[in-house]
């Protein structure tokens, strides 16, 4: 028996072993979701740990990517492995994160340029932003203005308020979320 052999019959255990799992979670057994994330959880967050270079935001990514696992299991395509299913649905992730946080960042910076504009504008714009901010309270308030109205960097902002990085990124990060829940919420009432 040759090395390749081997190889290729250890990938066919390890697939066979996965959709074991697999199809324990798809009956409803617990027990297929604990032994998919024991067994994942440390390569996914590796994964967004490359990517995103944040901690915190490596492991909030690799919780919403188990979140989605546990919501989606049901479509999964079983002519696939796990692992490359699992994959593309991290990368999904990763890529809807960045979407949202370069989206909020463009609105807010638009309205900075149009806060700077014309005086028509400006009482309007000033409003807007206001109530943006309204839906945010504290520490998180000022660390938003700061960055997105003052335009510090985010090495200035945890310089200024005696935090980390890493703190300061994950603020922000959980205030856009707040934020955009608000905004949502207002929308659909």
């Amino acid at each position: 028996m040759s090395l390749k052999n081997n190889v290729t019959d250890d990938e066919s255990f390890i697939v066979l072993e996965d959709q074991v799992w697999v199809d324990k979670l798809l009956k409803g057994d617990v027990s297929g979701f604990e032994f998919l994330y024991s067994k994942y959880s440390t390569k996914i967050y590796s994964f967004f740990r490359g990517k995103v270079k944040n901690s915190e935001l490596a492991s909030d990514l690799t919780q919403q990517t188990w979140e989605k696992v546990y919501k989606n299991i049901n479509y999964i395509d079983k002519k696939y492995k796990f692992s490359s299913w699992l994959y593309s649905l991290a990368s999904n992730v990763l890529i809807d994160d960045i979407r949202k946080k370069s989206n909020l960042d463009k609105t807010l910076k638009n309205l900075n340029y149009l806060i700077s504009g014309s005086d028509k504008v400006e009482s309007k714009i000033e409003d807007e932003v206001d109530h943006i901010l309204n839906s945010v309270h504290g520490l998180s308030r000022e660390i938003l203005e700061l960055r997105y109205l003052k335009e510090m960097s985010f090495k200035e902002i945890s310089e200024l308020k005696d935090l980390s990085e890493a703190n300061v990124r994950k603020i922000i990060s959980r205030s856009i979320k707040q934020i955009k829940q608000k905004k949502i919420g207002h929308i659909s009432s």
